[in-house]
């Protein structure tokens, strides 16, 4: 028997975008406000399920390593706060499968020292080649976070007693790192994730997804 998939994933999806977008644009944002990343890491993510197994339900599990993959995109609501929306996966190389993912928001909390920005100033003095002046501060801003959503796996093994392992549910997760410019606009962000999920869709068999990464993403500032 199959672990059903969730059938309002997709309304989930939607109604969290919408409330993530209407806050975004609640109000106007200054240069450096917006990050838009993406990152590879070492972890993975899996699935262990019940399943059944000649008459008798028994617990199996599968992952997705030992690589991951990010793609986020944050807004900084102030110095010290920003949230985000992101998308997480495991995969693994050979052969290449990726069939675990967490999407949904995050919070980072920057606590020793301000996120990092830049600001375009175009009131104080202009080069020679006509480009606006720029505020640019190089430092090493750590952050802890929080992040929940929506995890989706369905894992298969062609050769195995049970070839499709399947398990969806809403994650709770925690995040650690720092984050430091490079150049203007552009950031360097290694991080340390770890989710799991708290609840599984109704009328499901039990399941559990988690994910773990290890990771080095880099984000422009728009």
């Amino acid at each position: 028997m199959r672990c059903p998939k969730p059938h309002n994933v997709n309304g989930i999806s939607a109604v969290v975008l919408m409330g993530f977008s209407a806050l975004l644009f609640s109000h106007s944002a200054t240069a450096g406000d917006f990050r838009l990343g993406a990152g590879l890491g070492y972890g993975g993510a899996g699935v262990n399920a019940t399943q059944a197994v000649n008459g008798s339900d028994v617990s199996v599990q599968r992952s997705e390593g030992p690589g991951t993959l990010s793609l986020f995109m944050d807004y900084l609501l102030s110095d010290q706060w920003s949230i985000g929306f992101e998308h997480n996966r495991g995969y693994r190389m050979a052969p290449f499968s990726t069939g675990a993912s967490f999407t949904g928001l995050d919070a980072r909390w920057f606590f020793l020292s301000p996120a990092p920005s830049f600001e375009r100033r175009s009131d104080g003095p202009v080069s020679p080649e006509g480009s606006d002046s720029r505020i640019f501060i190089k430092r090493y801003s750590f952050f802890v976070g929080l992040a929940a959503g929506i995890a989706i796996a369905d894992i298969s093994r062609t050769n195995d007693q049970v070839p499709d392992v399947q398990g969806s549910g809403a994650y709770v997760g925690i995040k650690l790192g720092v984050e430091y410019p490079l150049v203007p606009g552009l950031n360097l962000r290694p991080e340390i994730s770890s989710y799991k999920t708290i609840a599984s869709p109704p009328n499901a068999l039990p399941s559990s997804v988690s994910y773990f990464s290890f990771g080095v993403g880099f984000c422009l500032m728009l």
